[in-house]
């Protein structure tokens, strides 16, 4: 859903970097769980119960019970945040939450594989699809994840195909 991107101020109020559209639309959903990236959301995650949140300029600041200092806050800065993926209303035909896209095998043209997605980024202008070639993780392409790109998406079969070729990178 999103990220703590540092802490802001001294009473224990952290920068969040929201996923969710609107952005305030993460301050909807509790409680929160915080992990460190490559961490299994499952196991290793801290809940927190947010106590308050709002907009702060261009983004959203948050403060979480039990987290009451600048330096307490600090401690959570670079964790991304999780929640329960019931709490999630459902989609129409044809939208995926991106959850459901990282893993995914990509195929370009003619079934052309470019890679897996190993996760997903907004940009602001769209979102983008980061996919790595190999288990390395090293990024091969950054592909814009909009319609005339994404040809088809078949979660079941663990494939996503792309209107791209190797060479447009």
């Amino acid at each position: 859903m999103g990220h703590v991107s540092g802490a802001w101020g001294i009473k224990g109020w952290v920068h969040v970097a929201s996923y969710a559209d609107p952005a305030e639309g993460i301050l909807d959903y509790q409680p929160w769980r915080l992990r460190r990236a490559g961490e299994d959301p499952g196991g290793g995650a801290n809940t927190v119960t947010l106590i308050e949140g709002r907009r702060h300029n261009r983004g959203l600041v948050a403060h979480f019970e039990g987290i009451d200092d600048r330096d307490a806050a600090a401690t959570l800065a670079g964790c991304e945040i999780w929640i329960e993926s019931s709490l999630l209303p459902p989609l129409e035909d044809d939208e995926y939450y991106w959850r459901q896209l990282e893993g995914l095998n990509v195929e370009g043209r003619d079934g052309q594989p470019l890679g897996r997605i190993v996760r997903m980024m907004a940009t602001g202008a769209n979102d983008v699809m980061v996919v790595a070639k190999d288990e390395t993780g090293a990024i091969e392409h950054l592909i814009p994840y909009i319609d005339h790109v994404v040809r088809a998406v078949d979660v079941a079969a663990g494939t996503l195909s792309v209107d791209w070729e190797v060479e447009y990178d």
